[in-house]
């Protein structure tokens, strides 16, 4: 229910806070948004602790209602800073919303790298691998769609460095220990079943030469 609510208010409400100024962040629906995305973390680890079976579903869940949360944030502060009107079609058209959100989706995708190379998690490391290249494929087909050569080039050499450092800060996590045991599982599992045929096999054939040399020896008798 949480979560169902957080995406429908991030699409439908602009945060309105009458008679007070509006905060970026630090506004009511943001604040109400943030914690709850901090209790369902927090309820998640507790069910796993407690034995719930562990499914990507859950973190998959959540990182989309931050994604969108981050999102409406944006949307909001360039509503009520730019006089943007808090429209789908509008808030499109807006070259300082676009901006933001490049710049706002970039973080997020760097921040979870990182985190994903220190913490070894792959999984998230691949998920902020995805949205830097969502960031970058629309900064060139939305940002800099109405954009000269000369801006073009420059915006080409700022995702390249930003790439670069990405994977200098950010490198891709190694595989668990645990992964690369069980893939290795397999050849070590073949290789003893191989051993135990050439066992029998050896067998089998020496009890053939005991069979002959035992015919051999009542035929000579």
């Amino acid at each position: 229910a949480g979560w169902g609510w957080g995406m429908e208010v991030n699409l439908t409400s602009a945060g309105e806070v009458l008679p007070l100024a509006f905060l970026p962040v630090l506004n009511p629906l943001d604040l109400i948004q943030g914690l709850l995305l901090v209790v369902l973390v927090w309820w998640l680890r507790r069910a796993h602790g407690a034995g719930l079976p562990r499914t990507p579903w859950p973190a998959r869940a959540l990182a989309a209602a931050l994604l969108v949360w981050v999102t409406g944030m944006v949307a909001r502060a360039v509503h009520h800073y730019e006089a943007v009107p808090f429209t789908l079609r509008a808030l499109y058209r807006s070259l300082t919303f676009q901006a933001s959100l490049s710049v706002a989706w970039g973080a997020l995708a760097l921040t979870a790298m990182v985190l994903a190379t220190r913490r070894g998690w792959r999984q998230l490391w691949f998920a902020g691998a995805a949205l830097m290249g969502v960031v970058v494929a629309k900064l060139f087909l939305v940002d800099l769609a109405g954009s000269g050569t000369l801006a073009r080039i420059f915006s080409f050499i700022g995702a390249g460095l930003l790439l670069l450092l990405v994977g200098y800060f950010s490198p891709m996590p190694p595989r668990e220990a645990g992964a690369a045991a069980d893939e290795g599982q397999p050849d070590e599992a073949a290789h003893e079943h191989g051993q135990a045929d050439q066992a029998l096999a050896g067998e089998a054939h020496a009890a053939h030469e005991h069979d002959e040399n035992a015919d051999g020896d009542g035929q000579q008798r």
